[in-house]
């Protein structure tokens, strides 16, 4: 662990306790963080997204802001939240696009991230929400591989931090990505 990622663990737990300006140094540490997985989602999307990386890092800003009560593990824990924030705004924004257009435009988000690092790179191009529904089946199939999935893919988090923040051994974590590429990408081929 960094010095970085300890700085944010012990911010966070000072926010949590109600520390006075607390909060205002852990959100100025995390704002990149939360810019870079913001971008990370984005950039995966389709060219007819309408949702700028500001106006996500401040929606997901607002969400999180509200969310002091939980009890954030460490550094890897709180990206992880962010994360799923970050990728609930994108999916809601897409569900509201989708009801305005009447089943129109879907919004696509890219899966190269999904084959394996030796493989050949290969663009893979799903709509959103059929991310999201297999995502959804994904977590009541093999939980702990589709947090993998979303620690690894949306986070952007390493095989040793998804380790890490799911107290799991890097070769279980290591398998569950294997197997949830894999599920997912043969899901979402079909």
């Amino acid at each position: 662990m960094t010095a970085a990622d300890k700085d944010i663990t012990v911010l966070l737990g000072r926010w949590q306790h109600g520390e006075p300006d607390a909060e205002k140094r852990l959100m100025e540490a995390v704002y990149p963080l939360i810019r870079q997985i913001a971008r990370r989602h984005l950039s995966a999307e389709s060219p007819g997204m309408t949702l700028q990386v500001t106006d996500l890092v401040n929606e997901t800003y607002l969400k999180i802001n509200g969310q002091s009560h939980l009890t954030w593990q460490n550094r890897g824990h709180f990206l992880a939240i962010v994360s799923t924030v970050v990728r609930r705004i994108i999916v809601d924004h897409a569900k509201s696009k989708r009801r305005l257009k009447r089943g129109g435009d879907a919004v696509t988000v890219s899966l190269q991230d999904l084959n394996d690092s030796d493989a050949p790179s290969s663009v893979l191009q799903f709509d959103i929400l059929a991310l999201d529904e297999a995502l959804t089946e994904l977590g009541e199939a093999a939980p702990v591989a589709a947090d993998v999935v979303k620690l690894r893919y949306f986070a952007g988090l390493s095989i040793q931090e998804v380790s890490n923040v799911l107290d799991r051994s890097v070769s279980s974590v290591t398998r569950d990505w294997q197997f949830s590429r894999a599920w997912l990408h043969q899901r979402l081929s079909q």
